[in-house]
């Protein structure tokens, strides 16, 4: 009998082949995201610095300018650096989608009375 082992999708499949019935065996495996905690601290240093560099330049009348002459563009960024680097990628180009929609419609103007 051949069977595929395979624990999670980043894993490497194994083929384990038996001559015959058996009643059970043991998989034994080590843990191969030893450093994952190390990732965990430097992916939260990471963040930390992005917000802090963020909340530094929105004091800079320039970036505010910017982001409030082209509001969508935040959004637009946050969904190409999604298709790059995040799964699905189908998710980033849908968020870039729905931001450069938006961003072509006319603005709704509120109706004055004079």
């Amino acid at each position: 009998m051949k069977w595929p082992q395979g624990a999670s999708d980043r894993d490497v499949w194994t083929y384990s082949l038996f001559d015959g019935a058996t009643s059970g065996f043991t998989i034994l495996r080590r843990d191969r995201d030893y450093a994952s905690f190390g990732k965990r601290v430097l992916l939260a240093l990471a963040i930390c610095a992005a917000a802090w560099l963020v909340w530094k330049l929105s004091r800079h009348a320039a970036v505010r300018d910017t982001f409030s002459r082209w509001p969508h563009l935040p959004g637009v960024v946050v969904g190409i650096a999604w298709w790059l680097w995040l799964t699905p990628s189908a998710v980033g180009w849908l968020i870039e989608a729905v931001f450069l929609a938006s961003s072509l419609r006319p603005a709704w103007r509120s109706r004055t009375t004079h």
